[in-house]
């Protein structure tokens, strides 16, 4: 997937988020590939899996497209 995504595309796996509810099935690969990950944790989002890591959570896909608005709102007034 990453070698499709920088042959195809140009994206380097520093530029990639991994963005899932599953901290099993999503986040604890994100990890062991090392890329950084987005946990959509709807409902309350009370699943622990030891050691899964992320680098930001969202209550919702929109909470996630409204912190992304707002930070890009931030930066075209820097």
């Amino acid at each position: 997937m990453l070698k499709t995504a920088k042959d195809e595309f140009g994206v380097e796996r520093e530029q990639v988020l991994v963005t899932a509810q599953s901290l099993m099935h999503d986040h604890v690969p994100a990890n062991k590939l090392g890329l950084s990950s987005a946990w959509i944790a709807r409902r309350g989002g009370h699943c622990e899996v030891e050691g899964v890591t992320y680098t930001f959570q969202f209550p919702s896909m929109g909470a996630m497209a409204d912190a992304l608005e707002a930070e890009s709102h931030n930066s075209d007034n820097s």
